[in-house]
């Protein structure tokens, strides 16, 4: 049920081991038996001067690959390596070959052109567990710094994503939640038809037809005191490099866990950790705490909420995804399909409200109704704050969408639990956005250093959340809601956590 990440401990040149096992835990993902192997200190025939390779064997639940029917797509991990010198180094990024993998039987490894990790997942159809043995990624450490004899501590981490397809698909349901996208050209108001993502290129933002267009809702409003909150920001573009949702991405199954979180606070300084820590131990749902240096989770699987929008995207710049823009996020739950007026993310206009009587034990007491969507949100009961990452896909019976809260690529809980926070394209700062993604390092100060990111949302607005969270009534956590597309929260709430996507390769 848990990742625990290893420090292996060795001196490159005589391949000494030590292995001792991390807090760190995330739904159902388990990477064990990390080793170093083969390491090269004189150039050969395929074998790189000063490589090695590092090994490790890794297994999760509800893995899936389908080529011949719907959504024709996979689960995949997401898998980074950190490292730091012995004894008292910083935690850095490992960049891995391109080449000089290989992947266990019935697996792929996939390595994108910046090396900052590689993606592994089925290479045939199936569902049910999986456990690999023997993953095997090459190393080219003197690129990373170090020398042959180096003595260092090694740590392999995954994220746990889905396969977002490539293709057209539709902006909004042509339903009446506020802000929704539509085309322009059909005048104010609701229930107009949805705009349709067709090509990867530019899109033009305007009221005319065939252009993108929002109306901002006069009963919502910002705190410099305008309704921006759920507009368009005025006429403009999106530029061909910002992700539309049309190329294939990879989206985060799960909100981050507060096991995930509070790894990343152990390795980075502890100056860092202090500012990306909210001191909210026994808010509702947060049991992360600051014990004798180190942090803490004593619900690691539960999604990690009182996460500020500088909280995430450190977190995504350190493990090298990027943050996710909210077309995409329409793209990740409605897929290619035709919307369906004022959908939830499983894909219908039907949500349950009743007790689940979720407990501390991360379980539900009672199974979720078969044909009706499930969520967290304040129509369902017990223990306030989120819930554990994938509770609905562990209680369903039938595990069909609505049971389950899934996306139509797989993704959990985009409607309800936590808010997820997401690029806007109703303020002039998001339109910059690009896909650059993280790498694997933040500023002294913490933060996130990739230029094209919106950084301090008090002046370089650019972000809003989407999705609704557990505190929400139902119709905020409608996949078309916009209410807060554009809304610069820059606080710590109980109803907002994280999620990352990485472009595909």
């Amino acid at each position: 049920m848990h990742l625990k990440p290893s420090y292996t401990s060795f001196i490159l040149l005589f391949l000494c081991f030590t292995l001792t096992e991390l807090p760190i835990q995330a739904n159902n993902l388990k990477i064990s038996n990390v080793r170093l192997t083969s390491q090269n200190t004189t150039a050969g025939l395929n074998n790189p001067a000063n490589s090695t390779l590092i090994q490790f064997d890794i297994q999760w639940d509800n893995s899936w690959r389908t080529s011949t029917t719907e959504p024709y797509n996979w689960d995949a991990t997401w898998v980074f390596i950190k490292f730091r010198t012995r004894p008292s180094g910083d935690w850095q990024h490992a960049r891995i070959d391109t080449l000089g993998f290989t992947a266990p039987s019935g697996a792929t490894i996939e390595v994108p052109s910046d090396r900052m990790g590689c993606f592994v997942y089925r290479d045939a159809d199936g569902t049910g567990s999986v456990n690999w043995a023997g993953v095997s990624l090459r190393w080219l450490y003197v690129q990373d710094g170090l020398t042959d004899d180096a003595l260092i501590d090694i740590d392999v981490q995954g994220i746990e994503m889905v396969y977002v397809t490539e293709g057209p698909f539709y902006l909004g349901s042509g339903g009446d939640s506020p802000g929704e996208f539509q085309e322009g050209g059909h005048g104010e108001g609701y229930d107009h038809p949805a705009y349709y993502v067709s090509t990867p290129d530019s899109i033009v933002i305007g009221p005319d037809s065939n252009q993108l267009w929002s109306y901002s809702d006069p009963n919502y409003w910002d705190y410099a005191g305008d309704s921006i909150n759920s507009g368009n920001g005025g006429p403009g573009t999106l530029y061909e490099n910002f992700p539309n949702g049309y190329n294939a991405f990879y989206c985060m199954k799960y909100e981050i866990s507060q096991g995930q979180y509070a790894h990343f606070l152990n390795m980075i300084l502890p100056s860092q950790a202090l500012i990306r820590f909210a001191d909210k131990y026994n808010f509702p749902g947060h049991y992360i705490r600051r014990w004798n240096n180190l942090y803490v989770a004593e619900r690691p699987d539960w999604a990690c909420n009182f996460l500020s929008w500088g909280d995430g995207i450190a977190y995504a710049d350190w493990a090298g995804i990027r943050p996710m823009t909210e077309l995409e996020y329409e793209k990740a739950c409605r897929g290619p399909k035709n919307p369906v007026r004022n959908e939830y993310a499983w894909g219908t206009s039907s949500t349950h409200w009743g007790d689940y009587f979720h407990n501390a034990e991360e379980t539900l007491l009672t199974n979720p109704p078969t044909n009706k969507g499930n969520m967290n949100f304040s129509g369902s009961r017990g223990l306030d704050g989120p819930w554990r990452c994938g509770i609905f896909a562990a209680s369903a019976v039938n595990k069909t969408r609505q049971e389950t809260g899934a996306t139509y690529y797989g993704a959990m809980e985009m409607s309800g639990n936590l808010y997820e926070r997401a690029i806007s394209v109703g303020r002039a700062r998001g339109r910059f956005f690009t896909d650059m993604h993280g790498n694997g390092s933040i500023s002294t100060a913490g933060e996130a250093d990739v230029s094209s990111w919106p950084k301090n949302l008090t002046s370089d607005w650019g972000a809003g959340v989407r999705g609704g969270g557990w505190i929400g009534l139902y119709d905020d956590t409608r996949v078309s809601q916009r209410h807060d597309a554009s809304h610069h929260n820059l606080s710590r709430t109980s109803d907002v956590g994280w999620r990352g996507v990485r472009s595909a390769p």
